[in-house]
């Protein structure tokens, strides 16, 4: 057999590809917001520039005490278990100092703000936030939505990594099911009409999927591009032998001037387009040299013939 360097292409492996696949979504999932395209009242633009900058040094208590009552409330806290419960990490405070508090009649260091923001589950970024209970939300659905894109994706590749392993598991189960017929019924023909049968409807993927059933057999990946080469030039010869019998009007009708340049230059050992190569796989004078050679192979195999 004639060695080549045209090697089989190799599948991705599973985590490359993962990892290509999830860098599309590396980038925060952004809501689109429209705004009005009249033009603003000077009041409507200094509004909006406000919200850009964020709360002011005076307003920031006040804040607090609208998230701090808000943020009880949703835990079905009073004042009284409240103050409880920031005691027990510390504090001394009393239901007056949560009122106080709520209303905006006392400053709170910084060290109650982080004790308040852990009893409430919070952040103390929530107590400075600008911004109200829709805003949050808006953020919290965009932040769950990015999850859900990213479990999707996740998922529809644990899907498509499953799909390939039960194609290669089917290629694998028809050409060890032709060896084991082969071994019972030490008949060369019946086995050379299944590996033919098992190369016209697998194609390519007859040399690339059943990895575990060539290694059991002793076929390596040099033999297997081996059998591919020989193959291939078979179907480079075929074909100029075809082309070297027709009429310039069937060569216009059947070809094409890059094909034809494609099959001279790949018998002269040269560069071709990959989709050539694609080509002359899908062609009959491949798959035949494919059988006849994995049928001789088999049939040579230690592991068959010593089950003999």
């Amino acid at each position: 057999m004639v060695m080549l360097d045209r090697s089989i292409p190799e599948k991705d492996a599973w985590q490359g590809w993962r990892k290509s696949t999830l860098s599309r979504v590396s980038r925060p999932v952004a809501f689109i917001l429209m705004r009005d395209s009249r033009q603003s009242t000077p009041a409507v633009a200094e509004a909006l520039a406000q919200a850009e900058r964020g709360p002011t040094a005076d307003q920031v208590p006040w804040l607090l005490a609208d998230r701090l009552k808000a943020a009880r409330l949703a835990a079905g806290l009073s004042q009284e278990a409240l103050a409880k419960a920031v005691n027990e990490h510390g504090l001394t405070w009393r239901q007056t100092t949560v009122a106080k508090t709520e209303k905006g009649d006392r400053p709170v260091l910084f060290v109650e703000a982080v004790i308040l923001a852990r009893v409430l589950g919070l952040s103390v970024e929530d107590f400075a936030s600008n911004s109200g209970p829709l805003e949050q939300l808006s953020d919290k659905i965009r932040t769950d939505w990015q999850q859900v894109r990213v479990d999707v994706i996740q998922a529809e590749a644990r899907l498509s990594y499953a799909r390939d392993r039960r194609a290669s598991i089917e290629v694998s189960a028809a050409l060890l099911e032709a060896v084991l017929n082969y071994k019972r019924e030490q008949d060369s023909g019946p086995l050379l009409d299944s590996i033919q049968a098992f190369v016209d409807r697998y194609g390519v993927e007859a040399l690339r999927a059943p990895e575990e059933v060539f290694r059991a057999l002793g076929l390596d990946d040099a033999v297997l591009r081996d059998i591919d080469g020989q193959a291939l030039l078979d179907a480079g010869e075929a074909g100029t032998a075809e082309i070297a019998i027709m009429s310039q009007q069937q060569l216009a009708e059947n070809y094409t001037g890059e094909h034809l340049k494609n099959a001279y230059a790949f018998l002269e050992g040269k560069a071709v387009d990959p989709e050539f190569i694609r080509y002359m796989r899908d062609g009959a004078a491949w798959r035949r040299t494919v059988a006849l050679l994995l049928t001789s192979l088999i049939i040579e195999s230690d592991v068959v013939r010593d089950n003999f």
